[in-house]
């Protein structure tokens, strides 16, 4: 950064060389460096006795051997006590460059002084060490430093250190945070390296330049990468944006991906963290404060490595540049004359000079193109100074021109000085408008105020209670006295045509001598636009009745407009529409009883946003443009009644009823009637139900009539998956089977009766032998009987 004090312009053009160096002194505060440590120069040139001409330069020059030297990226202004400039020092070609200006030419006994800082690098092999030499002269003065380069080791004990780097393109530090320089191994992946910053009160972290560095974080030799990235790498740095000066680093050991390969960030390699802090404006200008440090607090888990406190700080330099000039001009008033807010010279301004005590000592002086006019050889005594003339653009009355007072004394070391300001001249533009063929309400307009043809300010509005409207104090010239051309254009306007409200206006500029405008809008008769607006309708599961369907039109605010219905072949078209202005219309249309299912049918939501552009062809008739969107048609669906079918799972279930015999005994009657089993199998799916009644026997005899009737057990037998019941009127039984096949457990319906085992069938089909038998020997024993 440049330490500077005022704001100069360079005055003039020719070059001249000195007659003999000006520098009279060169000073360094190092005769041996270190390498990329710095070193600072003051140089002092001039004196008593010094002039110089506009444009002279002297060098101090930088011969170097095995080193490279970086400069002050910056340009130094060297100015007097009362601001002003007499010349500048760049550094260019390992030289520093001291130039005068036009303004240092016209002074005596010019002196001053300047001072910078550098940085020293060694230039040879860095694979031995080694030395170099910076030799910095002017003519006769000459001065040497030696920068020395020790080789350093390959390897270092060192698991952390901090170091810092001046940058002098932005008055920032560079702060340096190297981790496990020594590359020891780290397996535990619990292992963590913690960092904690807090900056001193003299600088602040650049949040926004570190998070967007490409180059912040280095891993290994070389390989630098962005915050963000280290982030996905186990390196997170959190800055504290409520307190800038404040930073958090950690290091995790866990697993992260690399090129492919899982590693631990740790584990065997050197970590830099380079992160950028900017110092204050307070700091810089504040040449006590030479040096910046900063310190930070180490945290380590399940890491046994020893850290030396001293490696927890560093200490940085600041860099400054600076300097100085004056001169002095005995019996000599000079005069600035400038536009009012700016550094921009006027020419031309006439000034008058007379003594207080003789009025016959008069002298007149006029400002050059850069606005200075100045007087020399003034005797000692009292003067007043007055502008009496000024160019016809410049705002001045001689009635109500200032007076100043100076006096030349003996003792004067330089000379009187004034800057005077003038205002340019300024103008009114004022603009009418007029509107002809219009009887109805008149439209609020835009205009626009062009400087040169470039815009000027914001459009200003003309409504309808107004009919004018006046730019004020608008600059009548440039800084030059070139008149500037102001023009006003209605916006929207284009080739004499505008469209107000959806009407069309021919547009007339009349400009008077007076710079001021005339806006004529004069109603054009156009010939209307007619557009027809169309969907279509489409219907799935039927066919489509013709008017089956409505459709509802509605404008921009939702108002409905039009209801029509559909023609057989899905068509739905709306009444032909009149545009008698230019403009765009929008439109929505959807359909009756949208998104709803009523008697089977399901209607569409769809909603169809359609633009109509209607514009004038500038012959006097509209023309209108129909927009649609990709999807017109609303589809709607018919869906028939559906029947519900309800399966039930299977049951299967096992009666047998005791046989019941019933003999009866009739006179010498005896009637036998057999039926023959009858068999009934039904099948459902998933259920299978099967009945079987074994036959019926009724014997009857005459004489004395018995009628016995036998009706075996009925059986029905249903097989349900992984599931069995079984059901004995008496007893019941019910046996259930899951997946896991258990215990049947016995349900016995009445309380009073014991459990019986399980029915199989085998057990009815003995009772109904046993039955059977004993029917056949009543049946033989009644016969016998009968016959005796």
């Amino acid at each position: 950064m440049v330490v500077s004090t005022l704001a100069g312009a360079f005055m003039g053009a020719s070059v001249s060389q000195a007659q003999g160096s000006l520098i009279k002194d060169i000073k360094v505060d190092k005769q041996e460096m270190r390498h990329g440590d710095h070193f600072r120069v003051d140089v002092d040139f001039g004196g008593p006795g010094t002039k110089v001409t506009n444009g002279q330069e002297e060098e101090i020059r930088f011969s170097l051997q095995g080193v490279k030297v970086t400069f002050p990226n910056t340009t130094l202004d060297l100015k007097n006590s009362q601001g002003k400039s007499l010349g500048t020092v760049e550094f260019k070609d390992n030289k520093a460059v001291l130039k005068f200006n036009e303004y240092a030419a016209t002074l005596d006994d010019v002196t001053g002084a300047f001072y910078f800082s550098a940085s020293a690098f060694y230039d040879r092999d860095y694979s031995q060490s080694g030395q170099g030499t910076i030799n910095i002269s002017s003519g006769s003065i000459s001065k040497s430093i030696t920068l020395k380069y020790e080789k350093g080791s390959e390897t270092t004990d060192n698991v952390y250190y901090k170091s810092g780097v001046w940058d002098d393109k932005d008055d920032s530090v560079d702060w340096i945070f190297n981790v496990n320089t020594a590359r020891k191994s780290v397996e535990d992946l619990n292992a963590t390296f913690e960092i904690n910053d807090e900056l001193p009160e003299t600088m602040e972290w650049d949040i926004d330049y570190n998070n967007k560095a490409s180059y912040a974080v280095e891993f290994g030799s070389g390989n630098w990468i962005s915050l963000e990235e280290a982030g996905k790498r186990g390196v997170t740095i959190s800055f504290d944006t409520s307190n800038k000066r404040k930073l958090n680093v950690k290091l995790s050991n866990q697993w992260v991906l690399e090129h492919g390969t899982w590693v631990k960030p740790l584990n065997g390699r050197s970590i830099s963290v380079r992160l950028k802090a900017r110092l204050t404006a307070e700091t810089m200008n504040n040449p006590a404060i030479t040096r910046v440090t900063n310190t930070s607090t180490v945290h380590l888990s399940n890491l046994d490595w020893q850290i030396q406190e001293s490696d927890k700080s560093a200490s940085v330099e600041i860099i400054r540049v600076g300097g100085w000039a004056k001169g002095t001009v005995k019996g000599e008033v000079r005069i600035f004359k400038k536009i009012a807010g700016t550094e921009t010279g006027i020419a031309g301004v006439e000034f008058l000079i007379e003594s207080v005590n003789n009025t016959n000592v008069q002298y007149k002086i006029k400002t050059n193109e850069s606005g200075i006019a100045s007087q020399k050889g003034l005797v000692d005594g009292k003067y007043r100074l007055k502008e009496i003339s000024a160019p016809a653009w410049i705002d001045f009355e001689p009635s109500k021109a200032i007076t100043h007072e100076f006096e030349v004394k003996e003792s004067d070391t330089e000379g009187k000085t004034f800057q005077i300001e003038n205002t340019k001249k300024k103008i009114d533009i004022k603009v009418n408008k007029e509107w002809i063929g219009l009887d109805d309400k008149k439209p609020t307009i835009l205009l626009q105020l062009y400087k040169n043809n470039v815009v000027e300010g914001q459009p200003i509005s003309i409504t309808p209670n107004s009919s004018s409207y006046t730019w004020k104090a608008l600059d009548k010239t440039d800084n030059k006295g070139k008149d500037y051309s102001y023009t006003v254009k209605e916006v929207g306007e284009d080739n004499g045509k505008v469209v107000l409200e959806g009407k069309i206006y021919t547009v007339e500029y009349i400009k008077s001598a007076d710079s001021h405008f005339t806006i004529k809008n004069t109603l054009n008769k156009t010939t209307p636009a007619r557009a027809t607006i169309a969907v279509k309708k489409a219907l799935k599961g039927r066919t489509l009745m013709n008017q089956e369907f409505e459709f509802i039109l509605r404008d921009e605010n939702g108002t409905e407009l039009q209801r029509v219905k559909n023609a057989v072949d899905g068509s739905v078209v709306f009444k032909a529409i009149d545009y008698s202005a230019a403009g765009i219309y929008k439109y929505t249309i959807e359909e009756v009883n949208a998104g709803q299912m009523i008697d089977g049918l399901k209607y569409d939501d769809l909603r169809v946003h359609v633009t109509v552009r209607v514009s004038d062809d500038k012959q006097g008739t509209l023309v209108a443009a129909v927009e649609y969107p990709n999807d017109i048609e609303f589809n709607n669906e018919y869906v028939e009644p559906t029947t519900t079918t309800t399966t039930e799972e299977s049951t299967t279930t096992t009666t047998t009823e005791e046989s019941t015999t019933t003999t009866t005994t009739e006179e010498s009657t005896t009637t036998t009637t057999t039926e023959e089993p009858t068999t009934t199998t039904t099948t459902e799916e998933s259920t299978t139900t099967t009945t079987t009644e074994e036959s019926t026997t009724t014997t009857t005899t005459e004489e004395s009539t018995t009628t016995t009737t036998i009706e075996e057990p009925t059986t029905t037998t249903t097989t349900e998956e992984s599931t069995t019941t079984t059901t004995i009127e008496e007893p019941t039984t019910t046996t259930t089977t899951s997946e896991k096949p258990s215990q049947p457990e016995t349900t016995t319906n009445d309380k009073s009766r014991k459990a019986s085992l399980p029915s199989t069938g085998e057990v009815g089909s003995f009772l109904v032998t046993m039955l059977g038998f004993g029917v056949l020997v009543s049946i033989i024993t009644a016969m016998v009987y009968h016959r005796k």
